[in-house]
């Protein structure tokens, strides 16, 4: 289920390159200190995902996260402002109104860059 991948330039986009298992990472040209991901291949259901897994979860969720706000992933505005909610409790915790003032939040890493062009006018 997980595997090892690496990302690579394409023109001006990066695109995830999945990693051959059967063969070394010298056979398949990865450099000494070159950084490798390590992503869930395949999503079939949530029943394949172990919740008793702390490890797991932290993993699917950084690899969706990640999937979501660079556009791989499509989702509705609705789920993007949950998943953006969530986001912000897990990285900055309770709301503090000394701390998070008017230009704190970073949009663009909470928001997938299509739902931030079709909704300028609202944010």
């Amino acid at each position: 289920e997980f595997a090892l991948a690496r990302e690579v330039q394409v023109g001006k986009a990066t695109k995830t390159e999945w990693l051959n298992l059967h063969m070394t990472l010298h056979e398949q040209g990865v450099e000494p200190g070159e950084g490798l991901l390590l992503l869930k291949k395949y999503f079939v259901d949530d029943a394949r995902v172990s919740r008793d897994d702390p490890v797991q979860l932290q993993l699917v969720y950084a690899q969706c996260l990640e999937g979501i706000i660079s556009g791989t992933y499509r989702c509705a505005v609705p789920e993007a402002v949950q998943l953006a909610a969530l986001q912000c409790q897990i990285t900055m915790g309770d709301y503090n109104s000394n701390l998070h003032v008017s230009g704190f939040f970073k949009i663009k890493e909470l928001f997938p860059h299509a739902i931030l062009i079709r909704n300028k006018s609202a944010m």
